[in-house]
């Protein structure tokens, strides 16, 4: 998935999360699937939901089997723009959080138990009261898109194939199980929602390495040798001294009476 940074609204880049390019999905939550749905929508398959209640002034809203106290964790779920009608949500929420409204509402944040971003609005909830506008540059996320949940900093962000969103829910509850949701008044409604993996390396800031010390090269100077005997003009005549059996006998003079 290639994103590219999103910008605040003070101007400032965030930058995309390392952890969303290393997700796999641990052996024992490959089985999880979608789960409690309201009345008013049926499951379609272990990944899709579509809601058949023909009202568009009621809310539908199903949650994933799994909820999340810690890791960092990738979702891809297809929502799209054509059946979200004037009001559809996604995020996170608590196991008591409401499947359905009488009202059509951004049923994911629409009470104290759950934190959703509205996809019609453009707008982040939390017990029924906006938070912020989401994202930034206000376009719509695509048919396609990728929510993080980050349980170990209590944060939700988005992203696209193409786009990174920012952060869009802060100050989750820490402790507490968060299950990723989505809600939606559109008759016939399709949503799908794939678990993409976990983050499975653990980013370590490098330890500065200590400077290699050189070691200073000694100068040792080495014997010369001799120089060669001496050849010019007869013949060689030896810079060493003759050995002593070859020395001249010292003659002795008498000394005159």
């Amino acid at each position: 998935m290639g994103v590219t940074s999103s910008t605040s609204k003070k101007g400032m880049r965030e930058v995309v999360p390392a952890w969303v390019y290393t997700v796999v999905v641990p052996p024992e939550y490959a089985s999880d699937h979608v789960s409690a749905c309201a009345e008013g929508m049926t499951v379609v398959g272990p990944n899709s939901v579509q809601r058949v209640n023909q009202s568009s002034l009621e809310t539908d809203a199903f949650r994933w089997s799994r909820g999340f106290t810690s890791g960092k964790h990738t979702f891809e779920i297809h929502f799209p723009k054509e059946l979200r009608g004037q009001c559809a949500s996604v995020g996170v929420g608590l196991d008591s959080a409401a499947l359905h409204s009488k009202g059509r509402v951004a049923l994911v944040g629409n009470n104290k138990s759950s934190w959703g971003l509205d996809l019609c609005a453009r707008r982040t909830f939390h017990a029924g009261a906006m938070v912020k506008k989401y994202p930034q540059t206000q376009e719509f996320l695509p048919d396609k898109f990728y929510m993080y949940v980050d349980a170990d900093a209590l944060q939700v962000q988005f992203g696209s194939d193409g786009q990174y969103y920012g952060t869009a829910i802060n100050g989750l509850p820490p402790g507490k199980p968060l299950y990723p949701m989505v809600s939606a008044s559109y008759p016939g409604a399709v949503i799908t929602m794939y678990y993409r993996g976990q983050a499975n390396v653990v980013i370590v800031t490098p330890v500065p390495q200590q400077p290699v010390v050189m070691a200073v090269p000694v100068f040792v100077p080495q014997p010369q040798p001799l120089p060669p005997p001496y050849t010019a003009g007869g013949p060689a005549v030896s810079a060493q001294p003759p050995p002593a059996s070859e020395a001249p006998p010292i003659e002795k003079k008498e000394q005159a009476i």
